[in-house]
């Protein structure tokens, strides 16, 4: 471990210790929200490969006219 400049106050350790604490809590909730994402679009695609009926040509697509 690498030893700390002398002028070093334990306020300035605190108010980095505060600050690495605030960004920690935030990428916490960041993946939180990416799980939830996750979790439902696994849900959505199961729920599309369950209903995954051909669906018919659409009429104004210019392929079938």
């Amino acid at each position: 471990m690498s030893e700390l400049p002398e002028d070093v106050t334990l306020g300035d350790l605190h108010k980095k210790i505060l600050d690495v604490l605030e960004i920690n809590d935030v990428v916490q909730s960041d993946i939180a929200e990416i799980k939830l994402l996750l979790k439902s679009l696994v849900e959505l695609q199961l729920a599309l490969k369950e209903n995954s009926e051909p669906l018919p040509p659409d009429k104004n697509d210019s392929m079938f006219s």
